[in-house]
């Protein structure tokens, strides 16, 4: 919420600078930009080069692939929309992106892109209109936040313009407001404002929002007592922009006016910029050296370095560029042209050679799979996908139903599941391929039950009217469907977690969800395969044993079985109790990977048998399916299928 705080800020301050050189007639677009070339870019390029320099001594290349894909989005100072095109901002892979804070950057930028433009004709055909004009895209901004948000995409609400600039014209709104009146009224605003902003952060909780939709908070009474999840960003930050504009109106006066303006806070102030370009790095760096364990040391040694680093920036940097009288408006443009195009050059070299994958830590890189691929995401914008338009059922293209196996022969499965059934599914495909047989996979994500229209009804309707499918498989990872966090080991708690056990209400829930669900597709004489989970990690197993190979560990990687069983004894209990009663089929997907009483996420050789804490790899995948296939398809005799050819399929 300090970004919100910071972008009230912002648009006070520079939006009430361009009003005021409008109206004494002095406003030039070419000073404009010329100062903010002067105030951002030089710390700003300082800050990337010096973080792809770091990225480049300790990073193996899955990591440096994406830092030098978000360099490359800021050269063009859009990191925000890199961001918004590939991963939420809660997601642990955007938490582990050292320049993940220059997103807020973006969204700023954008904004003086638009406004210094906009005033000016406003105020030439209809000068009285500016507030007002300004009130209205500020509504229309929040509009926009609040449908993104309740929609369900709260990472379009989160990291663009739109969505995001009402925050800014707030702050412009009170520019022309006239300075109050020093009174005790006036300094109770200015505290009650203060302790509103202070304590909307006491009432936002980020902990379960990995489990919430990606950007959905959790909203804390008293920061105890739980009220539910909403949208991120949307209704949570009106306290926060609110507090902010009468903090800025009211805070010179009174206790909160003498504590700004304290010699702590303003130097705090003067290095504000440089520190905010700082801290990020240092403490994802931080993080990933000490493998995320978090103490009191290390926070102490972050804050120490980010205020050194942010005061050496402030005084070498910003400085002697803002109050030099050699950064002309000429030397200003080359320099910014030049250094965009250098730090373009280098972050393109980077991905084009997967982040120097055969030239640095060879022997670390080994360990870990590809970074997800970046795609753009644009598709879901079309007005002829979903949400805009509702998918009819069958729609054949790879965005949503897929083949698996054997195009040649009549598909006879259906796989449905959440992100666990889309990591199982190449491996699948490739055992399916060898045995000769066929299925479709639904690619539209879903928890997989028929309960509470959890499974869109088109997709059981369609289902139960091909009658040429037999077995439905159903994958996922179970007790997340449920939000249950407990007993998903941290690294270092090898042979210390706990039975997992569920309340009456889930454990109730959980039966009727997968009985009734099982009973639906018996009733459509479907055969029910439900796949156990992998087993999961709150880390990503292969990325520590690659950082293991550049600095030191001293932690167990891996888990016992005892661990996986404790954590995964409420699902697995209750699955082989239907299985022994013949309702479905248990398919134990989570046990392959636990071998002599320990988890397994590798192959022998160091093939990485998972992509992140809990979803398989393309070789992870086929690495389950040659041991599954003789369970899924055991009257399948066109080809006898050995590891080999699976493994090179």
């Amino acid at each position: 919420m300090g970004v919100d705080v910071f972008f009230v800020i912002s648009g006070y301050l520079i939006c009430g600078g361009i009003l005021r050189d409008l109206e004494l007639e002095r406003f030039s677009l070419t000073s404009f930009y010329h100062r903010r070339i002067r105030r951002i870019f030089p710390a700003y390029f300082v800050l990337v080069f010096s973080v792809l320099l770091v990225g480049i001594t300790i990073y193996h290349w899955a990591r440096l692939i994406p830092l030098a894909q978000t360099a490359l989005f800021s050269t063009a100072f859009s990191t925000n929309l890199y961001f918004w095109l590939s991963m939420g901002y809660f997601q642990p892979s955007a938490h582990a992106n050292p320049l993940l804070h220059l997103w807020s950057l973006g969204v700023e930028e954008h904004f003086y892109l638009i406004i210094p433009i906009a005033f000016p004709l406003i105020l030439k055909f209809r000068k009285k209109m500016i507030m007002p004009s300004i009130a209205l895209a500020g509504v229309v901004s929040f509009l926009c936040c609040l449908y993104f948000g309740q929609r369900g995409d709260s990472t379009t609400a989160f990291y663009i313009l739109p969505t995001r600039a009402w925050e800014m014209l707030a702050g412009a709104m009170i520019c022309r407001v006239a300075t109050p009146v020093n009174s005790k009224l006036s300094g109770w605003i200015g505290m009650i404002s203060a302790f509103t902003v202070v304590a909307a952060y006491w009432c936002v909780s980020t902990a379960a929002t990995a489990t919430n939709a990606g950007t959905n908070v959790e909203i804390l009474l008293f920061g105890v007592k739980s009220l539910g999840f909403t949208p991120f960003p949307g209704w949570v930050l009106i306290p926060v922009v609110v507090g902010s504009v009468l903090l800025i109106r009211y805070g010179s006066i009174g206790i909160v006016g003498r504590l700004l303006s304290s010699k702590p806070f303003v130097g705090i102030g003067k290095i504000s910029y440089s520190l905010y370009l700082w801290h990020w790095p240092i403490l994802v760096f931080a993080r990933y050296i000490n493998y995320e364990k978090q103490n009191l040391q290390v926070s102490l040694i972050v804050l120490a370095l980010s205020f050194l680093f942010g005061y050496l920036s402030w005084r070498w940097v910003e400085t002697p560029v803002r109050v030099g009288s050699s950064f002309t408006v000429k030397r200003a443009f080359v320099i910014l042209t030049m250094g965009s195009g250098i730090l373009a050059s280098v972050s393109i070299t980077m991905i084009t050679t997967l982040g120097f994958k055969n030239h640095i830590h060879q022997d670390a890189n080994k360990f870990v799979s590809s970074p997800i691929e970046f795609k753009t995401g644009f598709e879901k914008f079309k007005p002829s996908k979903p949400p805009f338009k509702q998918l009819a059922f069958p729609d054949f293209d790879d965005k949503y139903i897929r083949l698996l196996g054997d195009p040649k022969t009549v598909p006879s499965f259906c796989l449905l599941g959440d992100s666990h059934s889309g990591a199982i599914a190449p491996g699948l495909d490739a055992a399916a391929r060898l045995r000769g047989v066929s299925g479709y996979y639904f690619e539209h994500r879903m928890h997989p039950f028929v309960t509470f229209g959890q499974i869109p009804p088109r997709i059981l309707d369609w289902i139960a009217g091909r009658k040429e499918i037999v077995d439905v498989y159903l994958a996922g990872r179970w007790l997340m469907e449920y939000k249950i966090m407990d007993g998903i080991p941290e690294l270092g708690d090898k042979g210390k977690i706990d039975r997992v056990v569920l309340n009456a209400e889930q454990a109730m829930r959980m039966e009727s969800d997968f009985r009734v669900t099982a009973e639906w597709f018996s009733k459509h004489e479907k055969n029910i395969y439900v796949f156990s989970c992998v087993p999961e990690y709150y880390y990503n197993p292969c990325d520590i044993m690659a950082r293991s190979r550049l600095m030191p560990l001293k932690y167990s990687i891996e888990i016992t079985e005892r661990d996986y069983k404790n954590r995964q004894s409420p699902v697995t209990e209750l699955l082989k109790t239907m299985a022994h009663e013949g309702i479905i089929s248990y398919v134990p997907l989570g046990e392959i990977f636990i071998e002599n009483g320990e988890s397994v996420f590798m192959a022998k050789d160091g093939t990485p048998f998972y992509r992140d804490g809990d979803h398989l790899t393309l070789d992870g995948a086929k690495h389950a399916a040659k041991i599954l296939a003789p369970t899924l398809w055991p009257s399948t005799t066109r080809t006898k299928p050995t590891p080999e050819s699976i493994e090179n399929n």
